[in-house]
């Protein structure tokens, strides 16, 4: 849509003219706050999208976070996964297969052979004397599973939204 100018009154363009100064002015606000927060962003070595979900922001448009791909050593050679799931060439190395159980898990074996992954993933968590990474947000991990089935047991609980939220409270305290 155009306006004709030339066929407002005054007033009308001076109204315009105030309006758009205001405008203006909410416009450099939002510039400056926006360089404040990425001055946060950049101190905390996190992306501007990474301290809006950990404030609580974001937006529904974001680009959906790239998994993460995490090396480890495995019958000497060098291979590649994500924090989501073992790859085959992993499960199919002579040294996995002789794994006790427990580090077969996921998060577990993560843990035990990629520093790079105990740091992404620290221990925030801790049940009967026992740590654990436990993210707040999504599914519960295997590791934190079996730690709230044991909550769950030596509570004589049942599973809710509600025993969830009380046992994430309760372990990362």
């Amino acid at each position: 849509m155009t306006t004709n100018f030339s066929k407002m009154t005054r007033e009308q363009l001076d109204a315009i003219q105030l309006q758009l100064s205001e405008a203006k002015k909410q416009l450099d606000q939002i510039d400056e706050m926006k360089n404040e927060v990425q001055a946060l962003a950049d101190k905390y070595g996190k992306s501007l999208n990474e301290l809006l979900s950990i404030v609580g922001g974001g937006t529904k448009t974001s680009v959906k976070k790239e998994d993460k791909k995490y090396s480890v050593q495995l019958d000497g050679k060098t291979l590649s996964t994500s924090s989501k799931q073992l790859t085959k060439a992993i499960k199919d190395t002579e040294e996995y297969k002789k794994l006790q159980e427990e580090y077969k898990v996921l998060d577990t074996f993560l843990r035990a052979y990629s520093t790079e992954y105990s740091q992404d993933y620290p221990f925030n968590a801790i049940y009967e004397g026992n740590q654990f990474y436990l993210g707040m947000k999504g599914t519960m991990n295997a590791v934190t599973k079996k730690y709230y089935a044991q909550y769950l047991a030596d509570n004589a609980f049942t599973d809710s939204a509600d025993t969830k939220q009380a046992f994430k409270k309760l372990v990362s305290q």
